[in-house]
């Protein structure tokens, strides 16, 4: 098996792991350094875009927990990585996505200023679309799942007026 094989399959070995740090404290030394063996692992032609996508992701999650979450964002090269992979995606809208949360973790100190507004509008966005509505559901949902601080970014989107509106035009 070839490095950039064992690192991969490290790497998706280790998913557990990183979703589970999402709810516990890690030392910010071991965050950067999982978030730069990912950054490494993006660099890589090899690597499939959907696997890439996966590996933002994971990054994302890390940089939540990061208490020096800014420079991590800054120092590691994702955002350059990401920016440099726009260009040659087939998959933009997702890896977009992916950058916006990126570069959203810039301006955050701490988890608690956490900007679910900034999460959920698109969520919502989707979930009032015709063609999107289930995907926007999914996603909801899975968010007010892991994190109920995020019903407060709902509520102050008129989250609940919103849904009210619609119904009333159905019907």
């Amino acid at each position: 098996m070839d490095d950039l094989s064992e690192q991969s399959l490290r790497v998706n070995n280790n998913k557990q792991q990183v979703n589970s740090n999402f709810a516990l404290s890690v030392p910010s030394e071991e965050i950067t350094d999982q978030i730069n063996q990912l950054v490494l692992l993006l660099k890589h032609d090899r690597i499939s875009e959907s696997e890439k996508i996966s590996f933002l992701q994971q990054i994302i999650t890390l940089e939540v927990n990061a208490i020096d979450s800014p420079d991590v964002a800054r120092d590691s090269g994702v955002i350059e990585i990401v920016s440099s992979l726009l260009g040659s995606s087939l998959n933009a809208r997702q890896l977009c996505g992916a950058l916006i949360s990126v570069v959203g973790q810039l301006g955050l100190g701490k988890y608690n200023e956490f900007d679910w507004i900034g999460v959920c509008a698109p969520l919502t966005i989707m979930l009032f679309s015709e063609t999107l509505s289930k995907t926007g559901k999914t996603a909801l949902v899975s968010l007010l799942e892991q994190n109920l601080e995020s019903v407060h970014g709902l509520l102050q989107l008129n989250f609940m007026d919103r849904a009210a509106e619609i119904l009333e035009k159905t019907f």
